[in-house]
Protein backbone atom coordinates (compact mmCIF):
# COMPACT_ATOMS: atom_id res chain seq x y z
CA UNK A 1 0.00 0.00 0.00
CA UNK A 2 2.87 2.35 0.78
CA UNK A 3 4.35 1.80 -2.69
CA UNK A 4 1.06 2.68 -4.39
CA UNK A 5 0.88 5.87 -2.33
CA UNK A 6 4.35 6.75 -3.59
CA UNK A 7 3.17 6.23 -7.19
CA UNK A 8 0.23 8.56 -6.62
CA UNK A 9 2.52 11.19 -5.09
CA UNK A 10 4.78 11.04 -8.16
CA UNK A 11 1.84 12.06 -10.31
CA UNK A 12 0.30 14.63 -7.97
CA UNK A 13 3.49 16.46 -7.05
CA UNK A 14 4.43 16.79 -10.71
CA UNK A 15 1.06 18.28 -11.60
CA UNK A 16 1.10 20.79 -8.73
CA UNK A 17 3.57 22.90 -10.75
CA UNK A 18 1.22 23.28 -13.73
CA UNK A 19 -0.51 26.47 -12.45
CA UNK A 20 2.87 28.24 -12.58
CA UNK A 21 3.25 27.51 -16.29
CA UNK A 22 2.02 30.02 -18.81
CA UNK A 23 -0.71 29.06 -21.27
CA UNK A 24 1.63 29.77 -24.18
CA UNK A 25 4.31 27.40 -22.87
CA UNK A 26 1.73 24.72 -22.12
CA UNK A 27 0.47 24.79 -25.72
CA UNK A 28 4.01 24.90 -27.07
CA UNK A 29 5.34 21.82 -25.27
CA UNK A 30 2.17 19.69 -25.11
CA UNK A 31 2.82 17.80 -28.40
CA UNK A 32 6.36 16.92 -27.28
CA UNK A 33 5.07 15.75 -23.91
CA UNK A 34 2.46 13.51 -25.55
CA UNK A 35 5.06 12.08 -27.90
CA UNK A 36 7.45 11.26 -25.05
CA UNK A 37 4.66 9.67 -23.02
CA UNK A 38 3.69 7.50 -25.96
CA UNK A 39 7.35 6.65 -26.57
CA UNK A 40 7.86 5.53 -22.96
CA UNK A 41 4.77 3.31 -23.10
CA UNK A 42 5.99 1.65 -26.31
CA UNK A 43 9.45 1.24 -24.81
CA UNK A 44 7.88 -0.47 -21.80
CA UNK A 45 6.06 -2.94 -24.03
CA UNK A 46 9.30 -3.76 -25.86
CA UNK A 47 11.19 -4.04 -22.57
CA UNK A 48 8.63 -6.46 -21.16
CA UNK A 49 8.79 -8.58 -24.31
CA UNK A 50 12.62 -8.70 -24.30
CA UNK A 51 12.78 -9.02 -20.48
CA UNK A 52 14.98 -5.94 -20.07
CA UNK A 53 13.23 -4.95 -16.84
CA UNK A 54 10.00 -5.45 -14.92
CA UNK A 55 7.99 -3.09 -12.77
CA UNK A 56 6.22 -5.02 -10.03
CA UNK A 57 4.20 -2.28 -8.30
CA UNK A 58 1.29 -1.07 -10.43
CA UNK A 59 -1.94 0.85 -9.92
CA UNK A 60 -3.96 -1.89 -11.52
CA UNK A 61 -2.84 -5.26 -12.91
CA UNK A 62 -4.02 -4.35 -16.43
CA UNK A 63 -2.22 -0.99 -16.52
CA UNK A 64 1.39 -0.59 -17.54
CA UNK A 65 3.97 -0.17 -14.79
CA UNK A 66 5.28 2.94 -16.57
CA UNK A 67 1.94 4.76 -16.18
CA UNK A 68 2.96 6.88 -13.13
CA UNK A 69 6.05 8.10 -14.98
CA UNK A 70 4.08 8.86 -18.13
CA UNK A 71 1.30 10.73 -16.32
CA UNK A 72 3.69 12.45 -13.95
CA UNK A 73 7.16 13.36 -15.12
CA UNK A 74 6.92 12.77 -18.86
CA UNK A 75 3.53 14.40 -19.46
CA UNK A 76 4.15 17.37 -17.18
CA UNK A 77 7.96 17.46 -17.15
CA UNK A 78 8.71 19.51 -20.29
CA UNK A 79 6.85 22.47 -18.80
CA UNK A 80 8.99 22.71 -15.68
CA UNK A 81 12.00 24.32 -17.30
Amino acid sequence: MKKKLYLVLIILLSWLTVPFIGKKDFKRFYPAALFMGFYVLIEGVIAKKNKWWTIKTRFHPKLSGEMPMVLGQFLQGPYGF
